[in-house]
């Protein structure tokens, strides 16, 4: 049986409707990396950066262990209110902060 010369690979077209639903619903945290050093602080910017978002949690790789109490300890609560502030349709439930 022949194929007609406008069939496509079953493959290239579930990869395509993935992209789409993948663009669609936001994943990743693309989203973030402009506003980042705004949320995080522009001291902080250079030394974390967002890594991804798990069940609502977003995931902060942070360069060294005082900077990770650090932001833990006292900048977790006031980030948190930042992102649920600029991005209303996002669920931020906790942040972790990770070497």
């Amino acid at each position: 049986m022949t194929q007609p010369s406008n069939a496509k690979p079953i493959g290239e077209i579930i990869n395509k409707v993935l992209k789409d639903v993948k663009k669609r619903r936001g994943s990743g945290i693309s989203f973030l990396e402009a506003d980042w050093p705004e949320i995080i602080g522009e001291r902080f910017a250079p030394e974390a950066a967002p890594k991804a978002i798990r069940k609502y949690v977003l995931y902060v790789r942070v360069t060294n262990a005082p900077l990770l109490s650090e932001l833990n300890n006292y900048h977790k609560a006031g980030i948190l209110a930042k992102l649920r502030n600029r991005y209303p349709d996002k669920t931020f439930q906790d942040i972790k902060f990770v070497l």
